[in-house]
């Protein structure tokens, strides 16, 4: 099973994405840790930035999740998408997986701006995709806080995980 976390930058998806990790042995696919790894074997003479930037103009999301889940497939493993930023990547994991769960994790501007200094163009670009261009927020599920204690976030994750076993049959 593929479960995807979705927030705006600084929400607290890739804690959330250890703290499943940590509880359950749940399976961690960071996407940017991927093509981080595909850029440093590319032998480009782009920087890391510019050559993402081309990669995703040139393949778009749903074709580079395309990638990413066809690397780390496993039928046995439930997989955590560190992170799913629009519907075209939530497509390539629904095509993947029919029975994948979208969660949201949000916090407030403040506290993620304190995480992760200045709201960035990419963050403004994602309520673009999530507002006016195909609604991801839509696709949601399930939410996580992005702002609780560890404690009440480990609640969460074990609901989530009782959940599941229903939600398999």
């Amino acid at each position: 099973m593929i479960i995807g976390l979705a927030g705006l930058h600084g929400a607290g998806k890739s804690t959330i994405a250890a703290l499943l990790h940590d509880l359950f042995g749940w399976k961690i696919v960071d996407k940017m840790s991927f093509l981080h790894s595909l850029y440093e074997n590319s032998g480009s003479g782009l920087s890391w930035e510019e050559w993402r930037g081309e990669k995703y103009r040139k393949e778009g999301a749903y074709k580079i999740m395309g990638l990413v889940l066809g690397m780390v497939q496993s039928p046995t493993e439930i997989l955590v998408i560190d992170s799913v930023h629009n519907r075209a990547e939530w497509l390539a994991i629904r095509e993947t997986d029919p029975n994948a769960l979208l969660i949201g994790v949000f916090a407030p501007a403040t506290l993620r701006k304190k995480r992760k200094g200045l709201i960035t163009e990419a963050d403004k670009r994602r309520t673009d995709y999530w507002h006016e261009t195909g609604c991801l927020l839509a696709c949601i599920e399930w939410t996580i806080t992005g702002t609780g204690s560890t404690r009440l976030q480990s609640s969460e994750c074990r609901a989530l995980a009782r959940y599941l076993k229903t939600r398999a049959g």
